[in-house]
């Protein structure tokens, strides 16, 4: 087996904890969404974490639960390796374009919660490095 191949630890650990700070944000919902949400208006004003941070909370426990089962069709597609491969680098680095796309191309969107854009994202960077790696055999 190829080295690049092997899921490291730190993936593994990074998803795990990924997974916990959504549910538990949906667990305190109340107090989490106003605290992360990606909100135009108080990113303008200085609180520059919400660019990464409005990913972490969703409107309601469908919501999260249909980003979840968005991720696990990920896994179902390319394999479990393939979905958490380099998660720690690529999930962080999505959630930030995600959030400064919406913030200066997007300036009819006041506010916005969910981790559907960093999925979608995922989705193309894994099938990107899929068919590359293809290539490569």
């Amino acid at each position: 087996m190829d080295v690049r191949d092997e899921t490291s630890l730190l993936d593994v650990c990074f998803l795990i904890a990924l997974l916990v700070m959504m549910t538990a944000a949906q667990f305190f919902a109340d107090s989490a969404k106003p605290l992360f949400m990606w909100s135009r208006t108080l990113i303008a004003s200085g609180e520059v974490w919400r660019l990464v941070s409005g990913n972490i909370v969703h409107i309601s426990w469908p919501h999260l639960l249909l980003n979840l089962l968005g991720y696990a069709l990920l896994a179902a597609i390319f394999g479990f390796r393939a979905a958490i491969r380099r998660c720690a680098m690529v999930v962080p680095l999505l959630a930030a374009l995600v959030g400064i796309e919406l913030y200066f191309l997007a300036d009819h969107i006041r506010w916005y919660v969910g981790f559907s854009g960093v999925l979608v994202g995922l989705f193309v960077y894994v099938a990107i490095t899929n068919i590359a790696a293809m290539r490569l055999q």
